[in-house]
């Protein structure tokens, strides 16, 4: 089946595919060959007349449809014979070897499977993470003109623990990205869990907390994801030294017991309002993520889990972060800070795709954008959107443009499941709009650019 067209900007084709071999989860995949090799043959005596034949598909509901692939199941005797009762005995012996055959290896695949049903457990991508609530399933994108089912595309998975509720509006964006291209259907698993408060014993595992234990914990997350099938995952969160500045310049202005502390391990006089505090405060968290063993440990552990994604053909999009005003904000204070502050800790891996907001002054890419002053300047920055009142729903910061990216990603792998996220990538940023007013420390190679992106995803080799 085919679906013509994803609302008026592209002209494409959406491919129906239902590869019925990856919606197939083992607990011990090894054991599968060892089964089906094992069912003994036998010889069908030659029988007068056809026999339809018949393929069983599961879908996402647990429900089966039966296709036709003969479209004629009528039997047919060109010479005018009829069939003698041994013919009919041998075809009944048959068909009871054939049905005995079929219940031991429905058997033997149940004891495989740890005593689950083989009709249940042959359905759906994915499994399940039980602590964080995420569950797998086959989604669907509708386009114009019918429904298609995506077996190729994995699930959608909002991390985040910025507040309560940002998730949730981190994938309404997703959702709307979808809908405003002419695309239904496909909803985005969150998980969102509360962040920790800061329990302040000292500067120095302060700073550790804010910066390693972010790190650590998002790559505990990606890691599970991957064991537990995999998925396309959006970070609007993160941490960068600008945020652990401000949090800690925060923590001081309302304990000054606190203050005072870190005025000692400092080594300065001036309280947290002062210029002197701040300046030395930047130093001090510039230097931990330089030469602390802690970070590093925690960094090399999040890019691990990066890679293993990637190896696993899975997108990780990641916001570049909010971190510019501040560090412009500290800068008006006499602060010396570099905007590399701003960057977010998360974005720091090659094998995470980076968004980056700019205002799209309602027309994204046509020549009007516009750098915003929030959105942080880097070098990783894959690809830039509007971030500014995105979809006219009162959302702003980078943490909108993310979702766009990684539905656009979603769409990408519908048109062609064949794609490896690298692929992927390479599309994204080929087909982007480049903003020459825009410096491409803060949009990369441009705009998303959904209609050439989908088209050139067609296009393109591993069909």
């Amino acid at each position: 089946m085919r679906v013509n067209g994803i609302g008026s900007s592209w002209a494409g084709q959406y491919q129906a595919i239902q590869p019925f071999a990856t919606a197939v989860s083992l607990k011990n995949p090894g054991a599968f060959s060892q089964t089906t090799s094992s069912i003994p043959t036998f010889n069908m005596p030659a029988l007068r007349g056809t026999v339809s034949a018949t393929d069983t598909f599961c879908h996402s509901n647990g429900t089966q449809s039966t296709h036709n692939n003969v479209g004629n199941s009528t039997s047919s005797n060109p010479q005018g014979a009829g069939t003698n009762s041994n013919d009919a005995a041998a075809l009944m012996e048959t068909l009871n070897t054939f049905f005995t055959l079929i219940q031991q290896f429905l058997g033997n695949l149940e004891a495989m499977l740890g005593g689950e049903n083989p009709s249940e457990s042959l359905i759906g991508l994915g499994g399940g993470i039980g602590g964080s609530g995420i569950s797998g399933g086959i989604g669907s994108l509708q386009g114009q003109g019918g429904t298609v089912q995506n077996a190729g595309v994995r699930p959608a998975i909002i991390l985040d623990d910025t507040s309560e509720g940002h998730g949730q509006a981190v994938a309404q964006v997703f959702e709307e990205a979808l809908n405003q291209n002419g695309i239904q259907g496909q909803n985005a698993q969150i998980v969102e869990q509360a962040r920790t408060e800061l329990q302040y014993q000292n500067l120095p595992s302060a700073v550790d907390y804010l910066i390693s234990g972010a790190l650590n914990n998002r790559a505990n997350e990606i890691n599970a994801i991957v064991q537990n099938g995999g998925g396309d995952i959006n970070i609007s969160n993160g941490m960068s030294q600008a945020d652990v500045i401000s949090q800690l310049i925060g923590v001081a202005q309302n304990n000054p017991a606190i203050a005072q502390d870190m005025q000692n391990t400092l080594g300065i006089s001036g309280g947290p309002d002062s210029p002197q505090f701040k300046q030395a405060l930047v130093n001090y968290v510039q230097q931990q993520v330089n030469s602390s063993s802690g970070f590093q440990s925690a960094l090399a552990n999040y890019q691990a889990a990066t890679v293993n994604a990637e190896q696993n053909d899975m997108a990780i999009v990641v916001a570049s972060g909010n971190g510019q005003e501040t560090i412009d904000q500290l800068r008006a204070q006499g602060v010396n800070i570099s905007n590399d502050a701003a960057f977010n800790f998360l974005a720091q891996s090659d094998n995470v795709l980076v968004a980056g907001a700019i205002n799209g002054n309602g027309t994204v890419g046509t020549g009007d954008d516009t750098a915003t002053s929030f959105s942080a300047r880097g070098n990783n920055i894959t690809f830039a959107g509007n971030g500014v009142n995105v979809f006219d729903n009162n959302l702003s910061g980078t943490s909108f443009v993310a979702p766009q990216g990684l539905a656009l990603i979603q769409a990408i792998r519908s048109v062609n499941p064949n794609l490896h996220i690298s692929d992927i990538k390479q599309i994204i940023q080929q087909t982007a709009i480049n903003n020459t007013n825009i410096d491409d420390q803060v949009e990369g190679a441009g705009s998303i650019n959904w209609g050439d992106a989908l088209t050139l995803a067609q296009q393109s080799g591993r069909q």
